[in-house]
């Protein structure tokens, strides 16, 4: 069977996530018979998936079942769509004749000849209302919900309940192919805003991950849930607070910073309160050399951590002065892996950020190795092409406007290299 995943602003890292994820629920993942694209991944499975599964994603937006390869995409989304409102039989997930159905039309192209994606353009509003007026000629109670561009926020679909009481079916138009797919679940946007907003504590100059991305490299980390996380670069305990939210129930965060631990404190006591949670948590002051005398040696299964990334550019800086910070930057990295040799168990993994300045990447990654660690593909290679990466173990965030971006890696600890 397959699943369509709508990316979100970083296909890339929403797109290995997606893949660890997928491993990780043992779902049967077949990356050669999947297909990537920037807009959209259909990924090809043998076993079910639920709204259960996408919502511990961070990084896409839509999670919709393909349902059909289609020829007369017209003629199909009407028995589609006179199936969600009637047929008891339907798949679909609803059961039991209907008078009324909410309906909205998404549009994504995946790769479709430029020429064909403007005609699915034009015809998209109108296939709507010709779709609502012919479901209406055989006694239903039709509303079209309308993008404003081609497809439906999750916003709109929330708020329209066209997952729980009526239907989004998206439109996927490959250079040949179209599939058409139904939407199971969208991302759970107020549940992010309220980690982000409405935690008690929040410093900028702490770096301020967004809980999305936070989310994405705990995923991508795949760490076992009965184990030891950490974060050594706490800051206000973002990545810790995902976690939690996750189903970690073990977790340790550090950072050199006594306001950051406060903050951390503070957060994490919120998010325990507001969710009723039970977790083993502890957070200390320790510059990140010395975390292995305040950590058992071998006693951490799991590390996800944005260190320092340097002070903010403010733009107009020289060469020479970027350089200087990047070799300051690159010593404590070595301090850090250094110190995480002593305390990580064998095989365990560590999803870390380095800077990007520019165009300039982190090369370090062969010193690393004298430590244990070395880094994983993120990517099948078809993927990488697909999706114009970097690479395949390097992943870049980085939003327009920033001139430091982040480069993610996953390392695993192999202490007899």
């Amino acid at each position: 069977m397959q699943y369509a995943f709508v990316l979100g602003r970083e296909p890339a890292i929403s797109t290995a996530e997606l893949i660890a994820a997928l491993n990780a629920a043992d779902a049967g993942f077949d990356a050669k018979t999947s297909i990537f694209t920037p807009a959209v991944m259909i990924a090809t499975v043998e076993k079910q998936l639920d709204a259960e599964f996408f919502h511990r994603l961070g990084g896409s937006i839509k999670m919709a079942r393909v349902v059909k390869e289609s020829q007369a995409i017209d003629k199909d989304l009407l028995k589609l769509l006179g199936a969600a409102a009637g047929d008891p039989t339907s798949p679909d997930g609803l059961r039991g004749a209907r008078t009324n159905l909410d309906f909205g039309l998404s549009l994504y192209d995946m790769g479709a000849e430029p020429a064909r994606a403007r005609m699915f353009g034009k015809w998209l509003k109108p296939l709507s209302l010709e779709l609502k007026k012919e479901l209406k000629a055989g006694g239903l109670s039709v509303r079209a919900v309308l993008a404003d561009g081609l497809a439906l926020t999750s916003v709109q679909v929330d708020k329209n309940k066209l997952v729980s009481k009526g239907a989004e079916f998206l439109i996927l138009a490959g250079p040949k192919t179209t599939w058409l797919a139904r939407t199971i679940a969208v991302q759970a946007f107020e549940d992010f805003s309220e980690r982000d907003f409405g935690r008690p504590n929040a410093d900028a100059k702490s770096g301020m991950l967004p809980p999305k991305l936070a989310r994405m490299m705990i995923n991508i980390a795949a760490g076992p849930e009965t184990e030891t996380l950490m974060d050594a670069f706490c800051g206000s305990g973002t990545v810790l607070n995902e976690a939690a939210t996750l189903g970690y129930r073990d977790l340790v965060g550090s950072d050199l910073s006594e306001k950051a631990i406060s903050d951390t404190k503070a957060n994490f006591a919120w998010l325990v309160k507001e969710r009723g949670l039970k977790v083993d948590f502890e957070a200390f002051v320790s510059d990140v050399k010395d975390l292995p005398q305040h950590v058992k040696p071998g006693s951490i299964s799991t590390i996800v951590s944005e260190p320092y990334l340097g002070p903010p550019l403010k733009g107009g800086e020289s060469d020479q002065k970027i350089h200087f910070e990047y070799l300051e930057l690159m010593g404590l990295y070595r301090r850090t892996f250094d110190a995480f040799s002593k305390i990580l168990k064998p095989g365990g993994k560590v999803v870390f950020v380095f800077p990007v300045f520019g165009s300039k990447h982190v090369n370090i990654l062969r010193e690393l190795e004298d430590y244990g660690f070395r880094a994983e593909g993120l990517l099948p290679g078809m993927a990488v092409t697909a999706l114009n990466a970097h690479s395949s173990t390097g992943l870049v965030y980085k939003r327009p406007d920033q001139r430091v971006g982040r480069d993610i890696f996953r390392f695993r600890f192999n202490p007899n290299r």
